[in-house]
């Protein structure tokens, strides 16, 4: 079975920020919620689904003491962490050549 992370931006209020990772441990807590449930049906819940991720493993993590509910009353965003673009400087492979042997 393929990994599951979930890379992660929080922004509260207050102007607090953090990145974090979620993954099975924490798509397991939110399965076990009342208003969780699998991810099969996770389509309807997806702002939640992210919140309560993005929540469970900043508490796994030590990032945060919030409560869920606290957490999602001051959560302003959270969002999927940005891919770094790719740099300036990275070098051009350039053209490939015919090989001389075949």
């Amino acid at each position: 079975m393929a990994k599951q992370q979930y890379p992660l931006h929080v922004e509260l209020e207050g102007g607090e920020s953090f990145d974090v990772i979620g993954d099975q441990r924490d798509v397991a807590r939110w399965e076990i919620q009342p208003f969780g449930g699998p991810l099969s049906e996770m389509s309807r819940k997806l702002l939640t689904f992210g919140r309560f991720v993005a929540w469970s493993a900043s508490v796994r993590q030590g990032l945060t003491d919030l409560t869920w509910d606290d957490f999602d009353r001051t959560a302003i965003e959270v969002n999927e962490q940005e891919k770094p673009a790719p740099a300036d400087d990275a070098e051009d492979p350039g053209k490939r050549a015919v090989s001389d042997t075949t």
